[in-house]
């Protein structure tokens, strides 16, 4: 776990807290969830708050469950093949326009 303090690889402690000896800042028993999200801002886990929501605790990026899932594909999908991926774009973009005679 990162510590959302200073970025620092943070270490648990034998009672499950974790302390980052760079900074002093400690979380008590906080553990970071497996449905975490990586803040596109800090790279910092975003984890659940509100119900469906997500919050950065470092700089307070939120993102609710379905945005955080159209997120996380259009990811997978620029990582597994990114010229695919910019040709969707670039196709869908022109599409949209061509529908909009203004836009032209």
């Amino acid at each position: 776990m990162q510590c959302p303090r200073c970025g620092v690889q943070m270490s648990q402690t034998a009672g499950g807290s974790w302390q980052c000896w760079t900074c002093g800042n400690t979380q008590l028993r906080a553990e970071v969830p497996a449905a975490a999200v990586d803040c596109p801002h800090c790279h910092l886990p975003a984890v659940p708050g509100a119900p469906g929501w997500y919050r950065c605790g470092a700089c307070r990026w939120e993102i609710d469950e379905a945005s955080r899932q159209v997120y996380a594909d259009l990811v997978a999908h620029l990582d597994a093949d990114p010229d695919r991926f910019f040709a969707y774009v670039q196709a869908r973009t022109a599409h949209l326009r061509a529908l909009e005679p203004a836009w032209t």
